[in-house]
């Protein structure tokens, strides 16, 4: 049997330790971004700054051993802006409550002025600076902009 651990902090990686070789595949809904490596032992990774409903899945020859589909409801989304200005800053948070209604997440988002938004979208976790968060399920970095 195969250990398998997933990772989506920041982009889906997957570890593997297997007797056997395998031949693992990320990819995500539409098929345009995809990974895939045979490996007994290793990492496989498809970094990509950008968050999509990511499948997994491991196969041995041409049996299918795991499949795994991403979904975020009830998951801990961590969102973590990097140098964002302040217009980028008043843009974000209502597509941010978008996206915590869609995937039903608790939501955490690490910007610049957290102070602007938090009566606003109360069910949205604005973290101020200094202040972390442990056991995340999800981190997404978006790419700074300019």
């Amino acid at each position: 049997m195969a250990a398998i651990e997933l990772s989506f902090i920041n982009y889906p990686k997957v570890k593997i330790d297997s007797k056997q070789e395998l031949l693992v595949r990320i990819h995500d809904e539409s098929g345009n971004l995809t990974t895939e490596k045979k490996l007994k032992k290793g990492d496989v990774e498809l970094k990509t700054p950008f968050f999509r409903e990511w499948n997994v899945e491991a196969h041995n020859g041409d049996k299918k051993v795991f499949n795994y589909k991403l979904k975020l409801e009830k998951q801990v989304v961590f969102i973590n802006f990097k140098n964002i200005a302040l217009g980028d800053s008043i843009m974000w948070p209502a597509y941010l409550e978008e996206f915590r209604r869609k995937h039903k997440c608790k939501l955490y988002v690490k910007m610049r002025y957290p102070e602007l938004f938090e009566k606003s979208y109360p069910d949205i976790t604005f973290l101020k600076k200094g202040q972390h968060i442990k056991n995340v399920d999800v981190q997404i970095t978006p790419p700074s902009i300019g």
